[in-house]
């Protein structure tokens, strides 16, 4: 089973935004991008729909007509927290610009800490660890690995087999340990 890389089986259409109090959804993204001014567009991002009480967009860009589309958006569910963005570059924090800012923000997002212990699959430590994370690889996508960090930053591209997709769904909906993917 080949994940699609925003995960849009996790989120869909825009519309149930609306059931979560302005205040919450701006108190959340103001968190998550907080000293954040700009971030360069990196690679060819996918749009990124967003659904459920508790989910909003975080990054957005033009397409070819000026409508602005999500591109990294966020959600709660349970104990959990989801960052998901539309295309893999977004996921090291080596853009340039307030990138680096951005991600550090999105893992003490995701894991409600300011420390957490960062899991990476498909993704450079560089950034991580020069904003003082712990920060491992992983090569297996399993439960023993992934319940061994608080958050798991994973370029979904890389997870091609039906057992890491059921390690991951099981992780993410019944262990409720936060993802940035």
């Amino acid at each position: 089973m080949k994940l699609p890389t925003c995960l849009l089986f996790l989120f869909g259409a825009a519309s149930c935004l609306a059931q979560m109090p302005a205040e919450l959804v701006n108190a959340e993204r103001g968190k998550i991008l907080q000293g954040v001014k700009s971030v360069p567009k990196t690679g060819a991002p996918g749009p990124v729909g967003i659904w459920g009480t508790m989910a909003f967009p975080i990054l957005s860009a033009p397409d070819k007509d000026g409508v602005e589309i999500a591109v990294g958006a966020a959600a709660g569910y349970a104990k959990g927290r989801i960052i998901v963005f539309g295309h893999n570059s977004y996921l090291d924090g080596s853009a340039g610009g307030d990138h680096a800012k951005l991600i550090e923000n999105c893992v003490k997002w995701v894991g409600a800490k300011d420390k957490p212990r960062i899991g990476l699959k498909g993704v450079k430590a560089s950034t991580f660890e020069a904003s003082g994370f712990r920060a491992e690889t992983f090569d297996t996508v399993d439960a023993k690995s992934l319940n061994d960090f608080d958050v798991v930053v994973i370029n979904i591209q890389g997870v091609t087999s039906p057992e890491e997709g059921a390690a991951i769904a099981e992780f993410e909906h019944f262990v409720q340990h936060p993802f940035i993917v």
